[in-house]
Order: structure tokens, then C-alpha cells, then sequence
């Protein structure tokens, strides 16, 4: 009897040890720093970034820096992307801005949904600070009209993170040619209230 409860006791045990690991328990995913999984494909959030922003206009150059004395400048480099989609029905826009271009007469007004995404970054300022850094989404819905033939312009501002002395917007200008995008002007300002660094005589 003993020798039966023994080996019973034995077969429990292995019985035991052997579910812990077995095929069927379910695989818990592990949280990654980012959002996502570990095991979700980084190719899935560039896909949805294309789908949305699918064209792209290089931000290059030098801009004047108005935070700083005079004949202070910073260099810009980056990228603007951007979608065009027609909006059908009737959609609430925060901004909305007329877009007239030559159509036949008697055509109904369209409407589109410009999205805009600016990833920049900005070498100026004071030395060994952080490089500034515009990163941030924006939207405009414009009309396209047959009645009139004016070309249209948007113009959008960015806040620039990182900066020393006064904070800075992006000023970032663009005429709007059907579904493409052409960069007119861009520009750094001091924001509204602020007064930037006081001159060197």
C-alpha cells in the first residue's frame, strides 16, 4: 500500500511538472517601449503613415532666427508629408479655406482634406543646447470652387520644442495645386506675447 501511495504521489508530481509548460497555455506578448507588441510588425505603423501622408517635400535651408540678436540664423532639415482626399458629405473642419481653380461651369464645389505632418529639425540657438525639433500634424480642409480662379495658399504654424531664449513657432506657407502640394515660404517667429533676447550694441 505504501509503494502504491509512493508511486501515485510520483505520478502526481510528474503529472504536474509537466503542465506548467505546456504547448496549449496561450502566449502572453510583451509591451515594448513603443506602442505595440513585441511581435507586431514596425512595417504596419510606416504602412499607416503612407497611407495618410503618401507624398513628401524636403525642408532644407537656412531660416533667420528673430529669438536671438541680429544676423542669428538656423538651419533646417526634414521633411513636410502630406495627402489630399476628397471629403464627401457633411464633415465638421476646424479650418476651413476656400481653393478656387478652373472648372467648367455649373460643376458643384468640392471639398478636400489636406493632411500635413512636420518632422524638422533645427540647428540654432545658444551652443550645447538640445537641437530644436517641430514634430506635429495638421489639417486643412479647402474648397474647390468653379466660380472663381484664384490660386490658393495655406498657411500653417508649428511650435518648435527645444528652444533657449524665446519660444518659436514655424511659419510654413503652401499653394495648393489639385492634389499636390508646393512649399512657398517658411519662416521662424517669436511667439505672441514674447519678446526675444535684447540686443548686443
Amino acid at each position: 500500500m505504501k509503494t502504491l501511495f509512493v508511486a501515485l504521489v510520483a505520478l502526481l508530481f510528474a503529472f504536474f511538472l509537466g503542465c506548467q509548460s505546456s504547448i496549449t497555455d496561450p502566449e502572453t506578448p510583451e509591451y515594448t517601449k513603443f506602442s505595440g507588441y513585441a511581435g507586431e510588425n514596425p512595417q504596419t505603423y510606416k504602412d499607416a503613415l503612407t497611407s495618410k501622408y503618401p507624398n513628401s517635400i524636403k525642408l532644407q535651408g537656412t531660416l533667420l532666427d528673430p529669438s536671438h540678436r541680429l544676423n542669428s540664423y538656423a538651419e533646417i532639415s526634414g521633411a513636410v508629408r502630406y495627402g489630399i482626399r476628397e471629403v464627401t458629405g457633411g464633415t465638421t473642419a476646424v479650418n476651413s479655406t476656400e481653393f478656387f481653380k478652373v472648372r467648367p461651369s455649373g460643376t458643384p464645389d468640392k471639398k478636400f482634406k489636406v493632411d500635413l505632418y512636420v518632422d524638422a529639425e533645427l540647428k540654432g540657438g545658444c551652443t550645447g543646447h538640445n537641437p530644436w525639433a517641430v514634430k506635429k500634424a495638421a489639417e486643412q480642409i479647402v474648397t474647390v470652387s468653379s466660380a472663381n480662379q484664384s490660386v490658393i495658399y495655406i498657411q500653417k504654424s508649428f511650435r518648435v520644442k527645444n528652444t533657449c531664449c524665446a519660444p518659436l513657432d514655424l511659419i510654413v506657407k503652401f499653394e495648393v495645386n489639385g492634389k499636390e502640394l508646393k512649399l512657398v515660404s517658411m519662416e521662424l517667429k517669436v511667439v505672441e506675447g514674447w519678446d526675444p533676447i535684447a540686443t548686443e550694441e
